[in-house]
């Protein structure tokens, strides 16, 4: 029914952070797991979890990537370096967040590292041409691929990102507008 951003900022033990971030995960995915035992409604939850690889390599996070869609919990990973992410999650974890994760937003990237990563994660007939222009992306300017089955050819999308034109009172209510509506109305 709304947002919900609870700031688990690594403050005086980044161990007591990582150990939130991992509660709220699998208490979401307990979550949504009970309510479909129940026949309820699976209304959809996104997790996103911002800085990922601080949790990638635990357990958890293939098994809600694997299976928690289906019961409605959305997990949306964010991290500066697709690379370090994928080194967190170890080979199980790296195998599982590339074939689970259907949607990804690359932007500008200088590191050769992190360049060959996801170039080798686009493969195909637009690996040569991405590998070329991700370094000159501009700010906000960054490339979407969607993905659906293995072996599908992957058309990236050149997106451009607007900064956020909310005024104050609109940041201290970020879901102004987007309230749920009643059933009977379209």
């Amino acid at each position: 029914k709304g947002l919900v951003s609870i700031d688990t900022g690594k403050g005086l033990s980044e161990d007591l952070s990582v150990i939130t971030q991992g509660l709220i995960a699998i208490s979401l995915f307990n979550y949504v797991l009970a309510r479909d035992m129940q026949k309820q409604e699976p209304k959809p939850i996104f997790l996103i979890i911002d800085e990922a690889h601080n949790i990638a390599h635990y357990d958890f996070v293939v098994t809600i990537l694997k299976e928690a869609r289906k019961f409605g919990l959305h997990l949306i990973l964010a991290t500066q370096t697709l690379a370090g992410l994928l080194k967190a999650a170890g080979e199980e974890g790296a195998v599982e967040i590339k074939n689970n994760t259907n949607v990804k937003l690359i932007m500008k990237i200088i590191d050769e590292q992190e360049k060959k990563v996801i170039v080798e994660g686009v493969g195909g007939l637009f690996s040569g041409i991405i590998a070329k222009m991700i370094p000159g992306l501009s700010v906000g300017q960054g490339f979407l691929f969607l993905t659906a089955r293995p072996g599908e050819l992957i058309i990236p999308k050149l997106v451009q990102i607007r900064e956020s034109k909310l005024d104050l009172k609109e940041e201290r209510e970020p879901t102004k507008g987007f309230e749920p509506k009643p059933n009977n109305i379209p």
